[in-house]
């Protein structure tokens, strides 16, 4: 291995974060060439950590790899891979691992009971690091077609859940200035074990219609929408409780509405000032 190489190798592995940046912003046939270099495990830790449309450009032409790398890989990158993906391209992936062991920790976690929140998960389209540039975000944001609704979560330095991004300082901003970590909201998230019937108490619908999904270890499943929560049913209801649902449902609504116009409002007035 060339002194260059030997150098890009440490840095991979020292910085992942970093190096995953960089490597997102290279022209297509350099990163797959570069990927298929790496050891297995840094290259399944890289491609976890790529950009929106890297990422989706190599799962697309690495597809056939992918399951073969998981073997090697650390669980802690596997889990962060695939969560990236929808759900049936999960079990693709986790059915091409060739080691028993391995295969069956990863479907003992991405799989849940049908009465859990778990089972509800829809992957994330965008996950982005606290100390992210805005304006890296909002190149991403322009990926994903600048879709205002579109689900973000923010992730700390170690892969944890940090936050989700908060749209209207986002669109509110003054400049282009400031990290991603500077536009952050906290939000309770959601556990996947919780059941359905406990999840649709949450008081967390009133002001958000969806909520993130993390394990014990703070890792992002993906999230789900409030009305997958709210329009599930376990078990036969009367008419009386059906009205009453609509009721609520109507009523989050409204201070979901009612809240979003406030904010605009005096997110107006306090740059006039």
């Amino acid at each position: 291995m060339s002194e260059l190489d030997q150098l890009t190798l440490t840095y991979a592995q020292s910085f992942p974060d970093e190096f995953a940046v960089e490597v997102s912003n290279a022209p297509r046939a350099e990163l797959l060439s570069l990927l298929r270099s790496l050891p297995t495990d840094l290259a399944v830790a890289i491609v976890a950590r790529l950009s929106v449309s890297a990422f989706r450009d190599v799962c697309t032409e690495l597809k056939t790899q992918l399951g073969g790398w998981l073997n090697g890989a650390g669980f802690d990158d596997s889990v962060a891979l695939l969560i990236r993906l929808p759900r049936k391209e999960q079990s693709v992936l986790v059915a091409a691992v060739t080691d028993r062991g391995v295969r069956r920790r990863l479907r003992q976690f991405l799989n849940f009971p049908a009465h859990s929140v778990g089972s509800l998960a829809i992957e994330l389209p965008m996950r982005v690091s606290a100390d992210t540039p805005v304006t890296e975000l909002l190149q991403e944001l322009r990926t994903l077609g600048g879709r205002r609704e579109t689900p973000v979560v923010v992730i700390g330095s170690q892969g944890e859940y940090s936050g989700v991004l908060d749209v209207w300082r986002l669109v509110t901003r003054e400049n282009d200035l400031g990290r991603v970590k500077d536009f952050n909201r906290w939000v309770n998230p959601i556990l996947p074990e919780v059941s359905l019937a406990n999840a649709r108490t949450l008081p967390q619908w009133l002001q958000n219609n969806w909520l993130p999904v993390v394990d014990h270890e703070q890792r992002v499943l993906g999230f789900v929408r409030r009305q997958q929560i709210l329009g599930m049913r376990e078990f036969e209801v009367s008419d009386a409780e059906i009205v009453g649902e609509s009721i609520l449902e109507l009523a989050v609504r409204y201070v979901v509405v009612l809240t979003q116009l406030l904010e605009r409002v005096l997110g107006a007035a306090g740059r006039q000032r």
